[in-house]
């Protein structure tokens, strides 16, 4: 099995190092063939893992705990794959509208810096999305303004990208769907239509809320876990105009069994300070959060406690 984990290393590496390669070629062979020459090698070459990864798949001898399994090979494969049929597609797209012709003539005589003048600036981290409900409208709302909605981008292009940031259940969404320009509007929209679903993403919000793991010991990275994985899901129901506001005795019940006990007790030490929520408000300095957070009058003490502990354990490991 060891020979065929080798091959599928060394057909990425070359998928990974194409367009690389392409750019070191110097503008004068930069030209349209040489592109889609190119794009064919690095199918066939796709073609080939796709092949060793289904003989792996099916050998008796294949070890599910091999590395080749556990760094999710396959998936980042087809990424890094679309990733460069994206950039070879791309560079024929600015061929084609003329933009870089006069900067292949110019490139002549520079030589050192040719490729780099032809070809634009990839385009930043792309997000990931997996199928998590839970990070879908982050996912959306960050795929839309660097990808989506960029006017100078083909929707081959923007098709090849989004098939590149998935994977898991989003990317079996869409995997059937070919990639046209016609076809990118049908695949964000399927995507749109089942992710943006509002029961499970409501499900999924208070899901997080209810299996947020209790504090193992006291330490910022803990506390700063627990106040992440309260404040975000309830913003995130306001958002999806859920009566959170209501549900303050909840939030503070669930939030009190997620801390470690030494927190547990300097929060109760603050309830008997406070004979009331006005003596709460006086006495105790809460951070923005509190004029943020949603109207839940003893979720928002809770919450700004929480932060607050959190910032004064920040400050103290700097001073």
């Amino acid at each position: 099995m060891d020979s065929f984990y080798d091959k599928q290393r060394s057909y990425l590496k070359k998928i990974s190092n194409s367009f690389i390669n392409f750019k070191k070629e110097g503008a004068a062979k930069m030209n349209r063939g040489a592109c889609k020459v190119r794009m064919e090698v690095i199918d066939n070459y796709w073609q080939k893992i796709m092949q060793n990864h289904d003989h792996i798949l099916e050998s008796e001898y294949s070890d599910p705990n091999h590395e080749y399994f556990v760094s999710d090979f396959y998936d980042k494969a087809e990424e890094i794959y679309l990733q460069r049929k994206g950039e070879f597609e791309e560079f024929l797209i600015n061929l084609t509208s003329g933009h870089l012709t006069t900067e292949r003539d110019r490139a002549e005589s520079f030589p050192n810096n040719a490729a780099d003048q032809l070809v634009k600036l990839p385009l930043p981290e792309l997000p990931k999305f997996s199928g998590n409900f839970r990070e879908w409208e982050t996912f959306r709302d960050l795929m839309k303004s660097m990808v989506i909605d960029r006017r100078d981008l083909s929707n081959v292009a923007k098709f090849q990208y989004l098939k590149g940031s998935l994977s898991g259940e989003a990317s079996d969404l869409i995997r059937t769907i070919p990639i046209t320009e016609e076809n990118f509007v049908l695949a964000w929209h399927s995507l749109q239509t089942y992710y943006e679903n509002t029961r499970r993403l409501i499900n999924a919000h208070i899901a997080t809320l209810i299996d947020l793991k209790p504090m193992q010991r006291e330490s910022t990275s803990e506390l700063r876990r627990i106040y992440s994985g309260t404040v975000n899901p309830l913003l995130a129901l306001e958002a999806l105009q859920r009566p959170v506001s209501h549900w303050d005795d909840l939030i503070v019940f669930l939030t009190e069994r997620k801390l470690d006990a030494e927190t547990r007790r300097s929060w109760e030490v603050k309830l008997e300070d406070c004979s009331d929520q006005q003596g709460y408000h006086d006495r105790m300095n809460f951070p923005l959060i509190s004029e943020t957070m949603v109207g839940c009058e003893p979720c928002i003490f809770i919450v700004a406690y929480l932060e607050m502990l959190l910032n004064n354990k920040q400050r103290n490991a700097i001073f």
